[in-house]
C-alpha cells in the first residue's frame, strides 16, 4: 500500500486516503491557474511555461492516483511528474543564467517573499504530515500532508510566476532573443 508515511489512515475503498487524495487536486488547479497567468507568454517562454504548468497538473493527477485508487502506474506518474517540475524549476533559471538573461523575470520583492514563506510553511507541513509525527492523527479529516499538498501547489505556482511572467527578452541587451 502506498501512503504509509503520510499519516492518514489507509482505507479499503476506492479512496485509500481520501483527504490526501482530494487535496492533490490543488496541483491541477495550480497548473491551470498558471496557464491562465502566463497566457501572454510567447516563444520559448510559452513552451516552458506550458510544460511546467502541465507538469504541475500531472503532479496532481499522480498524487490523486497515489493516495486514491492506487493503480500500478501511480508511483510512476507521481514521481515522474515531480521530476519534470523540479527539472524545469531548476533548469529554466540555470539556462537563463548561462545565457546572461534575467533569471526570474517575474520577480518582485513581494512575490519572492511570498513564495519563500509558502515554501518554508510547506516544508513544515510536510514534516508534520509524516506518520509518527507528534501532530499526526490518522483518523482526522485535518491532515498535515493534505496541507503540504495545498502549500506546495501554491509555492510551485508562485515559482512559475517568477519564472514565466514579467518583461521579456531585452534583459541581456539582445532584444530579439526570446528566453525559455
Amino acid at each position: 500500500m502506498l501512503g504509509l508515511s503520510d499519516c492518514e489512515a489507509l482505507g479499503t475503498g476506492w479512496w485509500v486516503q481520501p483527504v490526501n487524495a482530494w487535496s492533490s487536486l490543488a496541483f491541477v488547479l495550480a497548473g491551470v491557474w498558471l496557464l491562465v497567468a502566463t497566457a501572454g507568454a510567447s516563444g520559448g517562454r510559452r513552451t516552458a511555461s506550458w510544460a511546467y504548468a502541465g507538469g504541475l497538473a500531472l503532479v496532481g493527477v499522480g498524487s490523486l492516483l497515489y493516495h486514491g485508487p492506487q493503480p500500478g502506474v501511480a508511483v510512476a506518474v507521481h514521481d515522474g511528474s515531480l521530476v519534470v517540475v523540479v527539472a524545469l524549476a531548476v533548469g529554466v533559471p540555470l539556462v537563463r543564467a548561462l545565457r546572461g538573461c534575467r533569471v526570474l523575470p517575474g520577480a518582485t520583492r513581494r512575490r519572492v517573499v511570498t513564495v519563500m514563506a509558502l515554501g518554508m510553511t510547506a516544508l513544515v507541513a510536510l514534516r508534520l504530515g509524516r506518520t509518527g509525527s507528534p501532530l499526526c492523527d490518522q483518523a482526522s479529516w485535518v491532515q498535515w500532508h493534505a496541507a503540504w499538498h495545498l502549500l506546495a501547489a501554491a509555492t510551485l505556482a508562485g515559482w512559475g510566476l517568477l519564472l514565466f511572467t514579467g518583461k521579456t527578452p531585452a534583459d541581456s541587451g539582445r532584444a530579439a532573443r526570446v528566453t525559455p
